[in-house]
């Protein structure tokens, strides 16, 4: 199998378990929801921003979780409790989140941005679907898995 062919089946596997939501997937750029959109962007690249990534991480552990899955799982999880979220907050919420996030973005503390109160409603949304949820998140990334495995085996065969 090709290396688009093998992108395409991660789409696809990514595209299903996020269409259950009522959201759209891209894989281009960096791991965002995008809300009038109800798009979720992710990328494969597990080691990229690994400060960010163990940032993250910790903002995951802080909602207690039951199930042990990998940055990306929690990433997309996160991103899908953007849209599961998004009516928590006003407007004018949302444009002084979107203020502080301005100044944070472009530096190097990403600390403050998951403290931010969307990031941490995505956060705790993503922890509690996955612990009430096990079976289904373990089901999706066992069948992610194996291509995401053989896409990183082409890609080192060069």
């Amino acid at each position: 199998m090709t290396r688009d062919e093998r992108l395409n089946n991660i789409n696809t596997i990514v595209a299903e378990f996020c269409g259950k939501f009522g959201c759209r997937v891209s894989r281009q750029g960096e791991f965002c929801y995008i809300e009038p959109l109800k798009m979720v962007c992710y990328e494969l690249d597990f080691g990229h921003a690994c400060r960010m990534n163990r940032e993250f991480m910790a903002s995951v552990k802080r909602w207690k979780p039951q199930i042990k899955l990998n940055v990306f799982v929690w990433s997309l999880l996160h991103e899908l409790g953007h849209c599961m979220t998004w009516g928590n907050f006003d407007d004018e919420e949302y444009e002084r989140i979107y203020k502080k996030k301005a100044r944070i973005w472009g530096t190097k503390a990403t600390l403050p941005y998951y403290r931010l109160p969307d990031e941490m409603a995505a956060t705790k949304w993503a922890v509690e679907y996955a612990n009430t949820h096990k079976a289904e998140v373990k089901e999706f990334w066992e069948k992610l898995l194996p291509e995401v495995d053989a896409l990183f085996a082409l890609l080192r065969k060069g």
